[in-house]
């Protein structure tokens, strides 16, 4: 059991972030389905729409899969989307921002989507799309881009990097990942190894 937790925590931490609006663009460009069929068209719409969901909210990819079209259509402007973690049992918050809940309503008015419906329907009638099959789709995207550390991780490391970068605010992200130390949250957002790799690259060796 132990060491089946710790594969588990190495292939987390071997996922990475997003680190630039270039990987995001490049990353979107690569969930895109390349057909000019009405089905495929669909497809697209939906991965991409994972993508930005998951990485402008934070949360867990098996959070993100139970979401139905009325969790998210209930008010007009931004706000925050109250849930039951699926992993720990706890009631959370994630703040859906105006912009995001924009892109999300022209998404469900695209789709064809009702209130009762999953926010991501599987092709298979009836069901969501499970984390397994959201992480096969980013992953192939990442191939697409030449990377192999692309993962279901990546949206909420992306998402904890931006906010780190933009606020500098470590314990509240350490809060809202329920980690129990600034240093897991730093490693898991990729902010250790940089900064070791910057400090490396400064040295002058003799």
């Amino acid at each position: 059991m132990a060491e089946r937790k710790q594969h588990a925590k190495k292939k987390i931490y071997k996922v990475q972030p997003l680190r630039s609006k270039r990987e995001v663009d490049e990353l979107r460009q690569a969930l895109m389905v390349h057909n000019s069929t009405a089905h495929s068209e669909k497809l697209a719409q939906r991965n991409i729409m994972i993508f930005d969901f998951g990485r402008m909210t934070g949360l867990r990819v098996s959070d993100i899969v139970s979401l139905h079209v009325s969790d998210v259509t209930s008010r007009k402007h931004s706000f925050n989307l109250k849930i039951r973690e699926k992993k720990t049992g706890k009631i959370s918050n994630a703040f859906i921002t105006k912009e995001l809940k924009k892109e999300v309503v022209a998404y469900i008015k695209f789709m064809g989507l009702k209130k009762e419906d999953d926010l991501f329907p599987s092709s298979k009638k009836g069901y969501h799309l499970s984390k397994v099959q959201i992480y096969r789709i980013l992953e192939d995207a990442g191939k697409l881009c030449g990377r192999d550390d692309i993962g279901t991780h990546t949206m909420r490391k992306t998402f904890g990097r931006q906010f780190y970068m933009q606020t500098h605010d470590i314990a509240s992200l350490q809060a809202f990942f329920n980690h129990s130390s600034p240093q897991i949250t730093l490693r898991y957002i990729g902010l250790q190894q940089d900064e070791m790799n910057k400090s490396i690259s400064n040295l002058k060796f003799w």
